[in-house]
């Protein structure tokens, strides 16, 4: 209507899984998922809006598929162990925004709350025997709200101002089942984390060409835990600990300041700014000193070129970007091997240069190449008197990236069944990089090719796609515990139909 406009949407997936356990001889990664959304909108005046988006998601799946890596092969075994692992998970969140437009200005009010509920079990020890079984059980209730204030219009001086405020409210249980110590007990975290933000960025243009714009951010996090061990040992209660820990709290001033030069059709930019995640607790400890972690914080510079060539046929993008990060968080297997927590490395540094080319359609033809080379390396970090990380790699960042994206579109004439072909091939290369800090494991380059062919007439289309269908090889995550490296392979080729009807 004029006034007032609604949505409701809802959704079912269901996957028979990829991959086999081969003790259990039954699928590993089955998985069925449910939800739904609705969303209102209602103009109350010509100047004033409400919406509101309620979503509501409900999914259990099997997971971890998981194999004892190969040194002397250099692949996966078989993913053997005796207990089905799982992962269930209901969310629902609700946002309540209101928008009011004035003259020169725009206030926006965004309020919203989320519940999440989430069930992890493990075997942790990823074998046929039974070894170690690990149940996560976390309960969430997060509030939030923001305002912001804008200006609206053209003028020389553009600018925003806002708040944020939150409060997370979640209790975590880690149930563990030690079989072979005849061992069970029950970790208890009670957690109370809030915070606030205050914000700002100005943009003044100093001439039609030259503009400067300058921000600042004040970060604030308090987090306060209480901790509840107990258990049973060969029918003997252990003893308890219920601690209350201190209040952790942690905040930063974020500032940021960037120049942009308009000249023809080349655009050119310099940036600077701080970024910042805040300090907190592990869940997963066995030692004092990983119980909590520092915040990590980082020194951003970017210079770069966007621009538009060949009479607006051919669009380029250019950024060279340096990172100086202080007590990065990274993520370390604990002693006994079952679990991880976060630390902190000293500091790290990411550089690097990001390269896209892309053109405008031309006869139903667009492509696109983007290519990012990275190179992240940690610059301090002894961990102990035995444990030495300066010069080495970042884990999880690949050290080169390409993707070429290609799409043609053919227009048929006097067609009753078919009004548009269109092909599109998306082909995706990833560098080597890094799953540990010691380098010792690294994945190899690789090449993923996706295509999709399109039938489309008015509102229907009909797809046939393909994932990865050169079959490559590799590895989706490695990591070790137990005195084991464990890693994930990749899902297999894929192709698939899609049909799609618009009302």
């Amino acid at each position: 209507g004029d006034d007032f406009a609604f949505s409701i949407s809802g959704n079912y997936q269901h996957n028979d899984g990829f991959y086999t356990n081969t003790t259990l001889n039954d699928p590993v990664d089955v998985y069925d998922s449910y939800g739904g959304r609705i969303k209102l909108i209602y103009d109350i005046t010509d100047n004033l809006r409400i919406e509101n988006i309620a979503g509501y998601e409900n999914s259990k799946q099997g997971g971890y598929p998981y194999a004892v890596y190969n040194d002397s092969l250099q692949k996966a075994n078989d993913i053997n162990y005796n207990q089905f692992s799982s992962y269930n998970r209901v969310m629902f969140s609700d946002g309540l925004k209101l928008n009011y437009k004035g003259n020169g200005f725009e206030i926006n009010n965004t309020a919203a709350y989320q519940y999440f509920d989430g069930t992890q079990k493990i075997d942790q020890d990823f074998s046929p025997a039974s070894l170690y079984f690990i149940g996560q059980l976390q309960e969430q209730n997060m509030f939030s709200n923001e305002i912001i204030i804008n200006s609206t219009g053209k003028g020389r001086v553009q600018w925003i101002f806002g708040a944020f405020g939150f409060m997370q409210l979640m209790d975590s249980k880690v149930d563990v089942n030690v079989y072979g110590a005849d061992m069970w007990y029950l970790k208890t975290y009670e957690e109370n984390i809030r915070g606030y933000a205050f914000f700002n960025q100005t943009t003044f243009k100093i001439t039609d060409d030259l503009s400067v714009t300058g921000g600042l951010r004040y970060d604030r996090e308090l987090h306060e835990q209480r901790y509840l061990y107990e258990g049973i040992r060969a029918e003997t209660a252990l003893s308890e600990v219920d601690t209350t820990y201190p209040e952790k709290r942690s905040g930063d001033w974020l500032p940021k300041v960037a120049l942009n030069y308009k000249m023809a059709h080349i655009s050119v930019y310099a940036s600077y700014s701080t970024g910042y995640i805040p300090g907190g607790y592990n869940t997963t400890v066995e030692k004092p000193e990983h119980l909590n972690f520092e915040s990590e914080n980082s020194h951003n510079f970017e210079l770069g070129m966007k621009s538009s060539l060949i009479k607006r046929y051919l669009y380029a993008d250019l950024a060279v970007f340096y990172t100086k990060l202080d007590n990065q968080h990274i993520y370390l297997p604990v002693p006994s091997g079952r679990g991880s927590y976060v630390g902190n490395a000293g500091e790290s540094e990411n550089k690097g240069v990001e390269v896209t080319l892309k053109n405008s359609p031309i006869s139903g033809f667009e492509g696109l190449i983007a290519y990012g080379y990275t190179h992240a390396k940690i610059l301090e970090y002894i961990k102990d008197s035995t444990t030495n990380y300066n010069g080495h790699y970042t884990p999880y960042i690949p050290r080169h990236t390409l993707a070429v994206q290609l799409s043609q579109t053919f227009r048929l004439k006097n067609n009753i069944l078919i009004e548009k072909i269109k092909l599109n091939t998306l082909i995706r290369r990833q560098g080597t990089l890094y799953w540990d800090l010691e380098n010792e494991y690294k994945e190899d380059p690789y090449t993923l090719v996706n295509a999709k062919v399109s039938f489309i007439r008015k509102n229907i289309q009909f797809d046939i796609w393909g994932r990865n269908l050169f079959g490559a090889n590799y590895n989706e995550f490695m990591f070790n515990a137990l005195g084991s490296t464990f890693v994930q392979t990749n899902r297999p080729s894929q192709i698939g139909v899609n049909l799609s009807i618009n009302f």
